[in-house]
């Protein structure tokens, strides 16, 4: 029961922590990388963990080191603790895996329901209606370098904009009424702060959006962040049930399943969940890397009248971080995981395992090298990171078979022991992300809650210093 209160925690917080970075980045404020960060760190941990199953000669430190990893960054159901009701054979297991993630769907479809009727019912934004009032309060303050004393002075008049409580918005016409009529000091001008101000606000819908939209609109952002939690698990569980070895018994033989050898793979029962296994494959495979492109177009067409933008900040979580022509990029890594956990579980020769795997993902650094996705040096760099070093990962795998253990040990624990440093050191650099990004959060909340959060600003103000005096020195040496 614990697991299942985390996974749901965990949706819930990556979900609204998406949202909260899309009205932040529409308001004009930093945007904040934190989400992306832990989210890369996910996808480094749900990739690394297919180590150990490349080799059959792993240490065993390694092989709890990589498992570790995959612990931690995946939905992998534990129902032990109905296991003496039940007593799931492997069969079973199986289907509980499967239909995980449909159960939590349907869980989040009666969440975000009463929390879209809640925040209705507070007078909240949500979804859409929240980026759209935190890019037209920015925009405001762009156009006319207002500080926040002068912004506080048209409340009054900003709040028949931006209040939801009516549930109405404002056309276009009427905010650009309360917006511009003092504030040009010709026609010319008005007219082109007019102009702008229609392209990069439009469309402002002409009121609040239905219960139904708003819904829709939280739905799917929950909805792609459990696809990104199953997606690896579900996966290997599909990649797992195709493995089949056979048993020579002298006078006859059988062929039975890895995972577990009382299953007879030439059973009617194993070829049915067989089958079920390889639809899994390409649906999920090739379905979910769709999906994260599909649910942002879905939404700027259903709900968002056509707005990209909207769209794209709506679903921070996979576009967040990226170029704006780069957008769909958090496709080509689900591609990636899906390709990494195919090329592991489905061949049996272990060599072959090794071999696939690391031309795999040689294949998707070079990709990254070339495509520059990213937006951010740092996130960049983190990537990068993070490809390298399961580059070298893999290829040292396939070392552990020339210099197995019991005929040159040496090599052997020398090839271990480098593994076990460059990921040590990827998890250094991506503490030093976290650390970055996590600071930064906290720098965005003593702006944003002085009263709660400005003590903060007190740690930031020695560094603050020190950027100003080397400034200082530059502009002296220049």
């Amino acid at each position: 029961l614990l697991v299942l209160i985390v996974i749901f925690i965990a949706v819930v917080i990556l979900t609204l922590n998406s949202m909260s970075a899309a009205k932040n980045a529409a308001s004009g404020g930093k945007r904040d990388v934190l989400p992306i960060v832990f989210k890369m760190l996910i996808t480094h941990f749900q990739i690394s963990t297919l180590a150990p199953a490349a080799t059959g000669n792993m240490p065993s430190v390694l092989d709890t080191f990589f498992s570790g990893q995959g612990a931690v960054s995946s939905i992998s159901p534990n129902f032990s603790f109905i296991a003496c009701v039940v007593a799931p054979s492997f069969f079973e297991t199986f289907m509980i895996t499967v239909l995980a993630a449909p159960a939590l769907y349907l869980v989040f479809a009666i969440f975000t329901a009463g929390h879209v009727f809640w925040a209705r019912q507070k007078g909240q934004n949500t979804g859409q209606d929240a980026i759209y009032a935190e890019e037209l309060s920015r925009f405001h303050r762009e156009l006319f370098g207002q500080d926040e004393d002068d912004f506080d002075d048209q409340t009054e008049s900003l709040d028949g904009v931006l209040n939801p409580n009516s549930h109405k918005m404002a056309t276009s016409e009427q905010a650009m009424e309360v917006l511009f009529a003092p504030s040009a000091s010709t026609a010319e001008a008005q007219d082109d702060l007019k102009k702008e101000a229609n392209e990069r606000l439009h469309p402002l819908v002409a009121k609040r959006k239905p219960f139904i939209a708003e819904w829709a609109e939280e739905l799917a952002v929950s909805f792609v962040v459990i696809l990104f939690l199953v997606y690896p698990t579900v996966l290997q569980m599909c990649g797992t049930m195709l493995q089949c070895e056979t048993l020579d018994y002298g006078d006859s033989s059988r062929s039975v399943l890895i995972a577990d050898r009382s299953i007879d793979c030439g059973s009617d029962a194993y070829k049915s969940y067989r089958f079920l296994a390889i639809v899994l494959v390409l649906v999920y495979g090739l379905g979910v890397p769709l999906t994260s492109v599909g649910a942002v177009k879905f939404i700027q067409k259903t709900t968002m009248g056509g707005d990209r933008k909207g769209a794209m900040l709506l679903f921070f979580f996979t576009t967040g971080g990226f170029k704006g022509s780069r957008w769909y990029w958090e496709s080509i890594v689900l591609l990636r995981k899906a390709t990494m956990v195919v090329s592991i579980t489905l061949f049996e020769d272990v060599k072959m395992k090794s071999y696939f795997a690391m031309w795999a993902i040689a294949f998707f650094f070079v990709l990254n090298v070339v495509a520059e996705p990213y937006e951010d040096e740092m996130l960049s760099r983190l990537e990068r990171a993070s490809l390298l070093t399961i580059t070298i990962t893999f290829n040292l795998t396939l070392l552990f078979e020339f210099f197995p253990e019991s005929t040159d040990p040496e090599i052997f624990y020398i090839i271990a022991i480098s593994m076990l440093v460059i990921n040590v050191l990827a998890l250094i650099v991506f503490a030093q992300g976290l650390y970055i990004a996590g600071f930064n959060k906290l720098q965005q909340l003593a702006q944003l809650h002085p009263g709660m959060f400005g003590w903060l600003n007190e740690l930031a103000q020695p560094s603050v210093e020190s950027m100003q005096e080397e400034t200082q020195s530059k502009r002296n040496e220049l």
